[in-house]
């Protein structure tokens, strides 16, 4: 098999279309994308070989899905380093957001919003 290429699947999320951040659709994706990051507490000896692939994956989902490179960063580390998969990342980030507990991207949360309603 062939080693995967990162370069190829970050290319193909940017011509995705993430959904507004606050809607249920994106809080979908993100219990997902925690769930996929928890799986590898059930495989115990090759559970952390399994986060060196899906810490990148998540990271570049949490960007796409938030345009926020601290998040991003925040559940790359949260799977890349051992014992902190528990952490839902992905989704703490949607309640920050969908509950303005904090504004991380200044005005861009409020465009995000304005960008939702008009589609």
């Amino acid at each position: 098999a062939s080693p995967p290429r990162y370069h190829e699947m970050f290319q193909s999320f940017s011509n995705w279309q993430s959904p507004p951040t606050n809607s249920l659709k994106t809080l979908l994706i993100c219990l997902v994308v925690d769930f996929i990051g928890l799986l590898s507490y059930l495989i115990p000896v090759f559970g952390e070989l399994i986060d060196v692939v899906w810490a990148p994956i998540s990271a570049a989902i949490i960007y796409k899905l938030f345009n926020n490179s601290l998040a991003a960063s925040l559940g790359f580390l949260e799977e890349i380093l051992p014992a902190f998969d528990f952490l839902p990342t992905a989704t703490l980030t949607w309640i920050a957001y969908r509950f303005n507990l904090f504004n991380v991207n200044g005005n861009n949360h409020n465009q995000r919003q304005e960008e939702g309603k008009s589609r």
